[in-house]
């Protein structure tokens, strides 16, 4: 996901403070998942790749129905360059 940032950064430090903000938050409130991975991308910090890493398929789908999920989209939404959030599922 790519930050948007026509500040100096700020907007980006303010992205990536939400982003980790919730991803603390999920991991002590939300069953079945068991860690999440944040990749950057090398030379521009602003890119990230995240991974859910989930106990089983079940649990992904009912995080993605709670009100944390919806509030985590939306906090993070504004910040991307493209505005969009591409949700995939890796089949087993």
């Amino acid at each position: 996901m790519s930050a948007c940032c026509d500040d100096g950064g700020s907007a980006r430090k303010l992205a990536m403070t939400a982003l980790l903000d919730t991803t603390r938050q999920l991991m002590r409130k939300v069953d079945g998942l068991v860690r999440v991975e944040v990749n950057v991308q090398k030379g521009d910090p602003s890119e990230l790749v995240l991974y859910y890493h989930w106990r089983s398929a079940a649990d992904e789908d009912a995080y993605r129905k709670t009100e944390l999920f919806k509030r985590a989209i939306a906090g993070v939404t504004p910040y991307l360059a493209d505005r969009r959030i591409i949700v995939t599922t890796n089949a087993d």
